[in-house]
């Protein structure tokens, strides 16, 4: 089926694209509400990095066979949690248009099989971060 498949991952954005921390901290300077900050002093890190994630993604996504004989093409945007523990949480898809086809399931499912990340850090104390990423199915010609 990977014949079929070309995934795309547009990298410069998967950090950037709505990044929250969150944290228990109760200083206001930095807050978006009772426990969310704006930014973190650092960012949660794949194991290996931004290369390493795009790689992961593309040997273990499964493109949906329905999708992929409908010719089902666009960008699924999934949207998670780094936790304190490095682990990613609470995934939901955050996609102006759905998909469908199992595209959206796709999406998620790889990204509940990450290994766990270097989590975020503010004051060297691990944090929850909000993560977005953009995952592109696109079927060969």
């Amino acid at each position: 089926m990977k014949s079929f498949l070309k995934i795309l991952i547009f990298t410069f954005i998967v950090f950037l694209f709505n990044k929250t921390v969150l944290s228990q901290s109760n200083s206001s300077n930095n807050q978006t509400s009772d426990s969310t900050k704006k930014n973190s002093e650092i960012m949660p890190q794949f194991p290996g990095g931004t290369n390493a994630l795009i790689e992961f993604i593309n040997k273990k996504i499964k493109y949906p066979p329905k999708a992929v004989r409908k010719r089902i093409e666009g960008t699924v945007y999934v949207r998670f949690i780094i936790n304190t523990m490095g682990e990613a949480v609470n995934f939901e898809i955050v996609s102006p248009v759905k998909l469908g086809y199992g595209l959206e399931e796709a999406a998620i499912e790889v990204l509940k099989k990450m290994p766990k990340w270097s989590p975020g850090l503010i004051n060297n104390k691990p944090v929850d971060v909000t993560m977005s990423i953009p995952i592109t199915f696109k079927v060969k010609n």
